[in-house]
């Protein structure tokens, strides 16, 4: 009781003795102020004087505080015991034990456990995408599980053991559809015989001669098919599949609580728990495996292991990926870059991945003259070679000593070449997805016609699509016939789009030394000269085999020389004085990567093409005709690749489904896209959120699915430029540019207009019956919006800037569709022949330049 007392005494009396204690200390402090000015000097040697004392005994303690640390352990160890010795070393060794184990538990368990349950659709819907509805159409089927060799993507991953491999806790498989559907993957409800063991969209197999198994193969269609959540009226999500679309997992990121860690930590445990790989060895094995059979397959399961295990820990040494790429994107061109140049050349040509770019749509790509977002390569098989070689085909340029290994050696590969053509061609018959009323909501037809009138003064000048003529479609592609797209994409430079410039400028600025390789410059100059001639040649026939120069004399994507007619003898000394300078500029120890992939692309085809020969051809024969060597191409299309610091503006038929937008995906939906840059969100979640059919994009999430937060504030995820708003100015010439203000500001009402439309725009024939009504209605609009016959020079007052140029191209474009009713295409055609009349005069706006209402050209 008197204990309890004190104990309220020393409580209630606390405040008192602070007071006192602050009493003491201010008179102190008050004498030391009044010594000060009596004697100031005499106080000041005495301030310096304590200073100096108290910093000598600090010195000095920490002078014998080693030595009284060192005293003090020889004192402890001498007065150890044999015993002692034990005691300590079993308890130090159970603590080491327990923190090893729980650190081991830890990182093999809590990758999975940071995993979201993910609730399936209610059903999945396909539409007909000119492949055929259902799951089972052929087409669907071959771009889904076709392979593509490239096994080594995950560093020979067996089929089998992919299929039976466990999650690090419990028996469930790592492969189970609602797990992988989990990470973002697109998992069918059923089997089919091309996947049989109903593994996600893109993931297949192909038989490893040298190993003597399945390896599991990983092809286009894993990062090309994409889906929206759909939610019905009824309360049911629907699966709206979207072939050839973006994919919304995180494949490439090497964080929680993504696929690749988790994979990881499966094979850890299978390794480290004898009852779960005895249950693994017996499914890979089957029933009646010999133990010889269950250690050889421990063996090859750790150098899989350890594989992956490297290359995780290399992306955290180098730091090559410094900006996450979550959901639905990855940094594509510096990854392939990084495994064709430093994985398999040398690590010094690392470079960091500050780009990521969303997973681009693959629907109409066979008509673009230039593909990636940085308009750099033209060649089918030349891209499709290249995204092989980046995600898992097999090949060698160096030795396990980073020796250069022998020339006929460096170019076989595990690329299956005719797979890759047998994915193209299905691709060629892939259509972009329509909007489905049933399922997403009906279209107001009113508001679309005035969107309509909208997207043809301010979209149609950048993103077309613009046919090419047939000089272009003879010198890039010459056996695409005239019933076979080709479509000159407009590109932008960064300072004219004003959208995030990392991957651009990675792309020109990022160079890589080759010479490791053992790569000559012969080699380079002989296949680059080799394809530049055949380009040389199809000019010189076009322009001067007709009888009659042109004054071309140039390349499609040049300027065309002007001044008095060349002829054919200067013109060709004009083009082969270009590729000298071309050839002579090669530098191999820094190239960029568009051009490292494009010298290896081409040796590795002629290998393929030449040597690498299908078993089905005789010996002595060549491995594929002429003839097969330009279909494989794809429309012999040439191969030379451009370096700009561009984004070309790709044709948006079908953009109503690939949300988020911008390259970079750095806009949620369309309403933004379309909104002055203040307006849109600084910070949103992405992961698998549901599709807003009203803005159109990703739908506002929470945070608590397992995503990731996109921060448009981090360089490589700017959501800057592509920019509707007051301030723009039309282009003239000399005008600089207004980086990123592309066109005037639109109303909230407006927006949703061309909201409404582009959920209906297609880019060309053939036309769904609801593009066909918008269409209509939109020719109807625009002959009210022309003047009279006869009066045609005042279309420029309704459609100035280069805006009759759009409206030309745009109707042109739809005018043979099937189907159009007749009255429509009467008035598409007085509409035109105003236009032409307009066009003909010689005060009319001269279409081509560089507006930015319209295409350069």
């Amino acid at each position: 009781m008197n204990r309890r007392n004190g104990a309220r005494r020393g409580i209630t009396h606390w405040p008192g003795r602070v007071r006192d204690a602050l009493r003491r200390t201010g008179r102190a402090i008050g004498n030391e102020a009044r010594a000060f000015r009596a004697h100031p000097w005499t106080r000041f040697r005495a301030w310096l004087s304590a200073a100096w004392r108290g910093l000598v005994r600090s010195l000095l303690w920490l002078l014998r505080l080693p030595i009284a640390l060192v005293l003090g352990i020889l004192a402890w160890l001498g007065g150890l015991t044999l015993r002692g010795i034990a005691s300590f070393a079993w308890k130090a060794a159970i603590v080491v034990a327990v923190l090893l184990a729980g650190g081991f538990f830890l990182t093999v368990h809590w990758p999975h456990s940071t995993v979201p349950e993910v609730e399936p659709p209610d059903r999945i819907a396909y539409l007909d995408q000119g492949w055929g509805p259902g799951r089972e159409a052929a087409d669907r089927q071959t771009y889904y599980y076709t392979p593509q060799g490239t096994g080594n993507v995950m560093k020979n991953m067996r089929y089998d053991w992919f299929v039976h491999l466990e999650l690090p806790w419990g028996r469930e498989r790592l492969a189970d559809p609602d797990q992988m559907r989990a990470y973002g993957f697109q998992v069918d409800a059923e089997s089919t015989p091309a996947n049989p063991h109903l593994l996600p969209v893109g993931f297949t197999k192909h038989f490893d001669p040298v190993l003597g198994e399945d390896l599991l193969d990983v092809t286009c269609a894993a990062c090309h098919t994409g889906a929206l959540l759909v939610p019905q009226p009824d309360g049911t999500r629907v699966s709206l599949r979207i072939d050839g679309g973006q994919a919304m997992h995180a494949f490439t990121a090497a964080s929680m609580p993504h696929f690749i860690p988790v994979l990881l930590a499966s094979m850890a445990s299978t390794l480290s728990n004898p009852f779960k790989f005895d249950r693994f060895a017996g499914k890979v094995l089957g029933p009646d495996y010999k133990d010889s059979g269950k250690e050889a397959l421990r063996e090859e399961f750790k150098k899989t292991f350890y594989a992956l295990l490297r290359m995780g820990l290399n992306e955290k040494r180098y730091g090559l990926a410094p900006v996450e790429e979550g959901f639905a994107r990855t940094d594509a061109l510096t990854r392939i870059g990084n495994a064709v140049f430093g994985d398999h050349i040398t690590p010094d040509n690392y470079k960091p991945g500050t780009a990521p770019v969303s997973y681009p749509p693959v629907w109409d790509i066979w008509k673009f003259d230039w593909v990636q977002y940085s308009a750099s390569v033209a060649q089918p098989m030349a891209r499709n070679l290249g995204e092989s070689l980046g995600v898992g085909a097999a090949y060698h340029f160096v030795d396990v000593y980073g020796r250069p290994i022998a020339e006929d050696l460096r170019y076989p590969t595990t690329t299956r070449i005719l797979d890759l053509h047998t994915i193209e061609l299905a691709l060629r018959r892939l259509r972009p997805p329509a909007w489905d009323e049933n399922l997403l909501g009906a279209i107001d037809r009113d508001k679309a016609v005035r969107g309509g009138l909208h997207f043809i003064r301010t979209c149609q000048g950048c993103h077309g699509p613009h046919p090419a003529d047939e000089r272009q479609r003879y010198i890039e592609m010459p056996l695409k016939t005239p019933e076979d797209p080709h479509w000159k994409m407009k590109t932008l430079t960064v300072q004219e789009i004003g959208t995030d410039p990392n991957a651009a400028v990675n792309f020109v600025e990022y160079q890589f030394d080759l010479t490791p390789s053992g790569l000559t410059i012969g080699e380079v100059r002989d296949v680059v000269g080799s394809e530049r001639q055949k380009q040389i040649e199809r000019i010189l026939e076009w322009d001067y085999g007709r009888g009659q120069a042109l004054n071309h004399c140039a390349p499609p994507d040049e300027e065309r020389p002007t001044g008095p007619l060349m002829d054919e003898a200067t013109c060709r000394a004009r083009l082969e004085t270009a590729k000298t300078r071309e050839l002579d500029a090669i530098n191999l120890a820094a190239i960029t990567n568009g051009q490292g992939l494009n010298y290896y692309g081409l040796l590795m085809r002629q290998y393929l093409y030449e040597r690498d020969c299908p078993q089905w051809r005789d010996h002595g024969e060549p491995c594929f005709t002429q003839e097969e060597i330009e279909e494989l191409n794809g429309f012999d299309a040439l191969d030379l690749p451009q370096v700009l610091m561009a984004y070309k503006a790709r044709p948006l038929a079908g953009a109503w489904s690939t949300a988020p937008y911008l390259h970079n995906g750095s806009i949620r939906n369309l309403y933004q896209l379309l909104s002055p840059q203040h307006e849109r969100d600084t910070r949103f979640f992405i992961s698998r959120p549901e599709f807003d059919a009203t803005q159109v994009g990703l739908a506002a999430a929470d945070g608590r699915d397992g995503g990731f937060w996109f921060d448009t504030r981090i360089s490589g995820n700017a959501n800057t430029g592509h920019e509707f708003r007051p301030g723009y100015g039309a282009w003239s010439p000399g005008a600089p540019p207004q980086y990123g203000v592309i066109g005037p500001g639109y109303s909230p009402r407006q927006r949703y207009e061309i909201i409404e439309y582009v959920k209906t725009h297609l880019d060309d024939p053939p036309h769904t019956p609801l593009f066909t009504e918008v269409f209509s209605g939109i020719v109807e609009r625009v002959l009210e919006t022309l003047p009279p016959e006869g009066e045609e020079a005042q279309i420029a007052r309704s459609w100035p800037e280069g805006q009759a140029c759009n409206l030309r191209e745009y109707l042109g474009n739809h005018r043979d569709a099937p189907g159009l009713d007749p009255e429509v295409i009467a008035n598409v055609d007085a509409a035109l022949v105003r236009l032409d009349a307009y066009f003909a005069q010689p005060t009319a706006y001269v279409c081509g330049g560089h507006t930015r209402y319209q295409r350069g050209g």
